[in-house]
């Protein structure tokens, strides 16, 4: 698999603010990347800086095996052959839809545009609304809309900042797959930026998680979920809680419980041991040492959160159909299928 963007120690700062850090990450062809983050953590000044809207201060951007930023080298925007669909779509308002999508195409002969526009058009399940403005599209075809534009000059790459954060929750969830398909249908790489981690998980091949301008891991979303490589990883991605531990003969010692640990930390090492939701098992018992708190309904479960006898909190997900009441009294079971822990830094 060729590779179609490549970042070698991307740094990029403002004023005397750093936003990207030492950056390197590579981009497959026919691949979708997701980057995820919290707010603030340069997610799309990445897309920025690729894109060409930004320079980086340091390292170099190569699309295609083509340098296009880096030393002396600075390829403009135009010249770049990728699309970009914006956070708010940024639709030409006093354009149809068709007229949209052409405004890229100016190079192709009249014949050409035209057939290049049905074809895309056809691909995003635009065909009936060529003739419409953005005006009178929902939120879901105002999206299409902006991901045809961007795929019309067929670009090597598309790149998508925060594109559903527009939409109420039901239709982000309709949208997604479609967003997916067209860019399947497209045979286009594409690198995806937001702060949503079901879009992430859902959509992308890979998942990178950047914090404070640093890429923390980069690999697929259900190694990122199950196996974190940092501490801020494993707090990001999906809910963990985090038991104070001691390492002894290859055991992790915790208040709930020993759990065999393969992870080479020495005897005597103070570590955090992550727990998920769906690890943890709730046994009604008048004597237990552990006390349910809280009940929170999420449809298809309830999550509960649980006082140690330490008074620190976890978290448990079970099924709806599941009530334990507050107050009620309960043992722990915990079933791991690998350990995750994280040394304690004084």
């Amino acid at each position: 698999m060729s590779v179609v963007v490549q970042l070698s120690g991307v740094s990029k700062s403002f004023g005397a603010m750093p936003v990207i850090t030492g950056l390197s990450l590579e981009v497959g062809e026919g691949e979708l990347l997701a980057l995820l983050g919290p707010s603030g953590c340069g997610k799309t000044t990445v897309l920025r800086l690729i894109a060409g809207f930004e320079r980086p201060d340091e390292g170099e951007i190569v699309l295609s095996s083509r340098l296009v930023a880096g030393g002396r080298v600075w390829v403009p925007p135009e010249e770049r052959g990728v699309g970009m669909v914006f956070q708010d779509y940024a639709l030409f308002p006093h354009l149809t839809v068709a007229q949209n999508i052409a405004f890229g195409l100016h190079r192709l002969s009249a014949d050409d545009r035209q057939r290049r526009i049905a074809e895309v058009m056809a691909l995003a399940g635009l065909a009936e609304l060529g003739d419409r403005y953005p005006y009178q599209l929902s939120g879901g075809q105002q999206q299409r809309v902006a991901l045809a534009r961007a795929l019309a000059p067929s670009p090597r790459l598309v790149l998508l900042d925060e594109p559903f954060s527009n939409l109420d929750t039901d239709l982000r969830a309709q949208i997604r797959p479609e967003v997916e398909r067209i860019l399947r249908g497209a045979n286009t790489t594409a690198l995806l930026v937001t702060h949503d981690q079901e879009e992430a998980m859902d959509m992308g091949d890979r998942m990178g998680i950047l914090n404070n301008g640093r890429l923390e891991q980069l690999d697929r979303p259900e190694t990122v979920y199950h196996w974190p490589a940092t501490r801020f990883v494993a707090d990001f991605v999906g809910q963990a809680d985090f038991l104070a531990g001691r390492v002894a003969d290859k055991t992790i010692l915790t208040e709930i419980g020993a759990f065999p640990c393969k992870l080479g930390l020495a005897d005597g090492a103070r570590v955090e041991m992550m727990l998920r939701p769906d690890d943890v098992q709730l046994f009604p018992d008048e004597a237990g040492g552990a006390e349910i708190i809280a009940r929170r309904f999420r449809g298809p479960q309830n999550l509960y959160t649980i006082r140690l006898p330490s008074g620190k909190h976890v978290h448990s997900s079970q099924p709806s159909t599941v009530l334990f009441d507050p107050g009620m009294r309960v043992n722990l079971k915990v079933e791991l299928s690998h350990v995750v822990a994280f040394p304690i830094v004084d």
